[in-house]
């Protein structure tokens, strides 16, 4: 778990050391205390042109709770009438601080221990995912399936803490600030802090309790309120500074004060343009009340609006199942947990840069994924089955929609430098998709480890269909379930048979591919898959340099085990090849990466480091036909490191160096979409 907390930037300009140094040595700097009298706690806002020696000079005679000088104020502890403050020249402003309120019905409880013992059937690996009636009612499946599994964006909760230690919180970047004991570990004493971020961050697919918005996102936490649920107004606005400074691109306040203060306007205004969500409350809380905050309602699973004043949206608020201390699984209501719900999902329009459609009661994430026919390309029918064995996380035929158009996207040509070019192939459903409401045929006592291919093929008589070119690729979606088999990522069979696996798939006189897609992964995973699809068509046309110079490390013993060295000759390599993926073995020189490693990993790296920002150079973006090219210097910028991206990326740039395949008619193939076309037709 990595947890980074810091001292905040509010404590670090050389004007605040100074005026730390002058309160330490005047023994008059404490933690923060919650006081019974609100009305003793004090916000001085500076006179603008109060030079930084008068103000130190009269800070030194008074009992500071809280310095922001982003701000120009401190808060201090006192019996003086404002009026009398507002005398000395050091003073613009003085107001009473403000009590807040954790949005929160009183009605959290404690369900079940779901995290030491794991329901079955778990679909997705989350077991209570089933009971997150919140998580399908915002339609946030549809954004995650679109993104990379690690959502890259900072997300500030000011709020009581955060449970850190909690099983869900297992890879979760987390940092922040405690603002009421004024140190580095915000840890929630209270729970409030620790359910709302269960909502926003709780970890999804990892075998456990829950499914939060966001997964292995970067939560600030930012504590404001004690155990008993108490603070003041001062210490969110400290709070927003830190948030604004530490550069949080979404802030989330599940809680406010009735009361409006010029310093919470101000730090509201000092966070500018991040996207800020609060919750509205039954009545009119700050800072929801702000026109630059969203103020977010609680909305019931029946979708009707729960009483909130001056809410702007509304969002799950009613019995949502979240994290609470001591490691447990508890449900929560109120407007808090509204306005979680809406701070996850403007950090996924961030990350999807979707319009966020609001429709005046609950914000939506919508995926706008329109169809178009792409003239000069080559149709590949594809015939869909999706077998729904159990409650899938992402909706399957969304997936199936966004597959193949990133595998279409996925045959232009070096379509890095040319996104919106010619694509050589568009994948296009044979029939509207079959769905089948329960477990695929059960597995042939012979292949029980995969799907009993022969049975659905028997089912759709796909042999007749295959052979009347109807149908050029089969597509399964279901469960890895060990009940009816896990399926083989990708299968082929027919006269130019290629790795089956020993699979049952039926031969019918064409080559033909059988694709089965997990619906419990996100979009990635589907091209991932399909990219040891192509690596098969590679093997197939050019062994030597695929088992030598792809897979080096399996290479010495396919040559030995199967005799092949003889037939190879000098066309073996570990440096050159159209998905050699060793940058150092020639001089820092590339190729273009297999499926698991992009072109700049390095040796003994490992695997699926699509994030590895190492340069390398690369003919892969500019090879041409004779073998030539331009070497380009780039890393993992060139897909955005994420791995749905290099995915895309490398099937649009391979192959490189130089290989010639040849068509039937004599004509180079300039890229697996024609190895594959080739094979199959």
């Amino acid at each position: 778990m990595k947890r980074i907390f810091a001292m905040p930037r509010l404590l670090k300009s050389s004007s605040y050391r100074l005026w730390l140094l002058l309160l330490l040595s005047a023994g008059l700097l404490g933690v923060f205390v919650t006081l019974h009298h609100p009305s003793e706690r004090v916000i001085v806002h500076f006179a603008p042109d109060s030079t930084l020696a008068e103000r130190e000079a009269w800070s030194v005679t008074q009992e500071i709770e809280l310095a922001i000088p982003a701000l120009d104020a401190v808060v201090i502890r006192t019996g003086q009438a404002l009026s009398t403050l507002e005398q000395h020249a050091v003073v613009g402003i003085a107001e009473y601080d403000a009590p807040l309120t954790l949005l929160q019905d009183d009605d959290t409880d404690n369900p079940l221990d779901a995290l030491s013992e794991p329901m079955r059937p778990a679909p997705p690996p989350d077991p209570l995912y089933a009971q997150q009636w919140n998580i399908q009612a915002i339609h946030a499946p549809d954004a995650w399936m679109r993104l990379p599994r690690q959502h890259d964006i900072s997300v500030a909760i000011i709020d009581s803490g955060i449970c850190a230690e909690h099983d869900e919180f297992s890879g979760v970047q987390i940092t922040g600030y405690d603002f009421v004991e004024q140190d580095a570990y915000p840890q929630d004493k209270h729970g409030h802090g620790c359910g709302v971020a269960g909502i926003i961050g709780a970890t999804r697919q990892n075998g456990i309790g829950i499914a939060g918005l966001l997964n292995e996102a970067h939560l600030m936490a930012l504590r404001v309120a004690d155990g008993a649920g108490e603070g003041y107004a001062s210490n969110i606005a400290a709070a927003l500074v830190y948030a604004t400074d530490n550069s949080a691109e979404v802030i989330n306040m599940s809680l406010g004060t009735p009361e409006d203060t010029l310093l919470m306007r101000r730090a509201v205004s000092y966070a500018g343009e991040i996207p800020m969500v609060a919750a509205a409350g039954d009545a009119i809380y700050y800072p929801a009340g702000y026109e630059t905050v969203l103020a977010v309602g609680s909305r019931n699973q029946a979708g009707q609006a729960i009483d909130s004043n001056g809410a702007d949206v509304y969002a799950p608020g009613v019995d949502v199942l979240t994290t609470g201390l001591d490691n447990q699984i508890v449900t929560m209501s109120g407007t808090s947990v509204a306005s979680a719900h809406m701070a996850g999902m403007v950090a996924l329009d961030l990350l999807t840069a979707d319009e966020m459609r609001v429709d005046g009661t609950l914000a939506e994430m919508v995926a706008d994924m329109p169809v178009q026919r792409l003239a000069g390309a080559r149709e590949v029918k594809v015939f869909v089955v999706v077998y729904e064995s159990s409650i899938p996380l992402y909706d399957p035929l969304k997936l199936n929609d966004l597959t193949l158009l990133d595998m279409t996207r996925s045959s232009i040509a070096h379509g890095y430098d040319n996104p919106n070019g010619q694509p050589a192939v568009e994948y296009v459903l044979a029939d509207e998709p079959v769905v089948i409401n329960g477990a695929p045929p059960a597995p042939d006592p012979n292949y029980r480890a995969d799907y009993n291919y022969a049975a659905i093929y028997e089912d759709f008589d796909l042999c007749a269909r295959i052979q009347a070119h109807e149908v050029d690729e089969v597509w399964l979606w279901g469960e890895a379930n060990p009940d009816f088999g896990n399926g083989l990522e990708w299968v082929t069979n027919g006269p130019e048979l290629q790795w089956t696996w020993g699979s049952n798939v039926p031969d019918c006189g064409r080559t033909i591919t059988t694709m089965w897609f997990e619906y419990n992964r996100e979009v990635a995973l589907a091209l991932h898959s399909y990219g040891h699809r192509m690596e098969g068509a590679f093997m197939l046309r050019t062994p030597c340099q695929f088992m030598t110079a792809t897979y080096p490390w399996a290479g010495e013993q396919w040559l030995t085990d199967e005799d092949h060295g003889r037939d190879c000759d000098d066309s073996l390599s570990d440096t050159t090849g159209f998905v050699a993926r060793t940058h150092a073995n020639n001089g820092n020189v590339s190729a273009c990466g297999d499926v698991h490693s992009p072109p700049n990993i390095l040796p003994g790296t490992g695997a699926y480091q699509y994030s590895e920002t190492n340069q390398v150079a690369s003919m892969c973006e500019d090879w041409q036909r004779d073998g030539t090219g331009t070497y380009q210097v780039f890393g993992c910028e060139r897909w955005n490191c994420n791995e749905r991206d290099y995915q895309i990326w490398w099937k649009q740039n391979i192959p490189a160096l130089g290989y010639e395949h040849r068509d039937s008619d004599g004509s180079i193939l300039p890229n697996w979409w024609d190895y594959l076309w080739d094979m199959e037709n």
